[in-house]
């Protein structure tokens, strides 16, 4: 876009008939700032989804302006660079832009990528008792910080939730920490989607146990955790929702557990198609003959598929040991 694109969409939104536009979403780099946003006002009472990525400081600090347009149901607001703290740096637009969250009554999906505040801002909305979120994603930020404590304990307030997708830096997260999160994420009842990216690296087969224990109505899970082994697999056989099962962690199976605790206790309709994704195995016992067993075990039960990835040690070249 040219530097001059700001104003001439925000003329262009402008001359529309006012309340006609219902959706909005912006996806390739843009200049959008200022003059456009606040001529999406001219659509308050019909916009209704709302996505922009791609966006760059200045944008950012112009997000105020959006303060008319609360008959929104879907929001998705992706930072380019993760680089502005708005709470520090523009606390004035910081302030408006939490002020402005909390006052959307209608929205139901929610996705913050990369900005450095959505602890600070996600705390505030997911504690206001008009909002009910179906779906949250969170993408981008320090899970070891006060601010990002405070949003884990929050989430336990908003058990509207059905879909959590949590891709956060959980390195110097605490024992405490991470069972902070788990307590939280137990108080959600009604999860059918679950996805926790790197922030679950140091989960502890308990973990994965106490989730499989208190969400029950779970259709997707992703996880990774710490050397995850045969323990888990009976709790996660009681999800009679699940069809997907991705392991991202280190994991430890058996054939025999994998087929005695797990796939035998598989039932449709609830898990008729069920994929389990085992994608990191550092244990023996899984040899090509013993992952056919199983592959052939869950399409015979619940015409499902297993996908296999031993884990590869990164500080070993894929070609070490290989002769000419």
């Amino acid at each position: 876009m040219s530097d001059h694109a700001d104003a001439q969409f925000g003329r262009f939104l402008s001359g529309l008939p006012p309340n006609q536009l219902q959706d909005l979403e912006v996806i390739s780099n843009h200049q959008l700032a200022r003059e456009s946003f606040r001529a999406l006002n001219h659509h308050a009472l019909s916009l209704k989804e709302l996505k922009i990525s791609n966006l760059r400081e200045e944008s950012l600090t112009s997000l105020d302006e959006f303060k008319d347009c609360t008959s929104l149901r879907t929001l998705r607001l992706d930072d380019l660079n993760g680089t502005t703290p708005l709470e520090s740096r523009h606390n004035d637009i910081f302030l408006s832009l939490r002020t402005w969250l909390t006052s959307l009554p209608h929205l139901k999906s929610l996705h913050l990528q990369r900005l450095l505040d959505s602890p600070l801002l996600l705390h505030s909305l997911l504690l206001t008792p008009t909002i009910h979120l179906e779906k949250l994603t969170i993408i981008g930020y320090t899970a070891a910080t006060q601010p990002a404590r405070d949003l884990h304990s929050a989430l336990a307030h908003h058990p509207s939730l059905t879909s959590l997708s949590i891709k956060a830096d959980g390195d110097d997260m605490t024992p405490t920490d991470r069972n902070s999160l788990v307590t939280s994420l137990c108080k959600l009842p009604h999860l059918r989607e679950l996805e926790l990216k790197d922030i679950s690296d140091e989960f502890t087969n308990s973990h994965i146990t106490t989730l499989a224990t208190h969400l029950p109505l779970l259709e997707y899970l992703w996880v990774s955790g710490d050397l995850i082994t045969d323990a888990v697999l009976p709790a996660l056989a009681q999800l009679r929702q699940l069809r997907t099962l991705m392991f991202m962690a280190l994991t430890r199976f058996t054939v025999e557990a994998l087929l005695d605790d797990f796939v035998a206790n598989l039932e449709g309709p609830g898990n008729w198609g069920f994929n389990l994704n085992v994608l990191n195995e550092c244990g023996e016992e899984l040899t090509e003959d013993g992952v056919g067993v199983v592959r052939e075990a869950i399409a015979a039960k619940v015409e499902g598929s297993f996908e296999f990835s031993n884990w590869r040690d990164p500080d070993v070249s894929e070609f070490e040991g290989e002769s000419d």
